[in-house]
């Protein structure tokens, strides 16, 4: 079973949207089920609640080969790295208890870059969920380079007539651009052609 933390989000309903296609069964955890698309609640077993509620996070894993985990953002904490942990901690105890095998979750680049990344706001708070979600001993898979993934999933027609997308990455470097397969020459481990969903 597969669980996908917010399926109505930018990110969460992509990647909803892809599973759907599989024979997996499909849990969410939504806040408002009615966001959901109708082809989606008519496939998928809804938790209703807050993936930061402990209660909600271990029905919702219980079970559970797979889950994809977003920390949603807010932009008005006081101190992301702490919004990050207190919401990521209750997941982390419930991946434990529950015995979830995989885990995938929306990071960023520049965790190995030291002492810099500790002190980057968001991308320190995102780098903070990795290592609680690493703690866990899980099969831990943190996406990359969010902005690129984001506008890549939103370029569809909805975009035409509203000009050029760009990136400040630069063109002649191959690289990772958002949500990389393991096993893709882009992977850390390479040669397994696994999807992260489905394992």
């Amino acid at each position: 079973m597969i669980v996908v933390t917010t399926p109505s989000g930018q990110i969460g309903a992509q990647v909803l949207d892809k599973v759907l296609d599989s024979d997996e069964h499909i849990r969410v955890v939504v806040r408002d089920p009615s966001r959901l698309e109708a082809k989606a609640r008519d496939r998928v077993e809804v938790v209703h609640g807050s993936h930061d509620d402990p209660d909600v996070v271990t029905k919702a894993f219980a079970g559970a080969d797979t889950v994809f985990w977003v920390v949603p953002p807010n932009m008005r904490v006081q101190n992301v790295v702490d919004y990050y942990e207190d919401f990521t901690r209750p997941a982390s105890e419930a991946i434990k208890a529950q015995g979830v095998k995989r885990v995938v979750a929306v990071s960023s680049l520049g965790r190995e870059s030291g002492e810099i990344a500790k002190r980057t706001g968001h991308l320190s708070a995102a780098f903070a969920m990795d290592d609680l979600l690493e703690a866990t001993g899980v099969s831990y898979r943190a996406t990359s380079d969010v902005t690129a993934a984001a506008t890549t999933l939103l370029l569809d027609d909805s975009w035409s007539g509203r000009g050029p997308a760009a990136s400040c990455a630069s063109p002649s470097k191959s690289r990772p651009n958002g949500l990389v397969r393991p096993g893709s020459k882009y992977s850390r481990e390479g040669g397994s052609s696994r999807d992260p969903f489905l394992g």
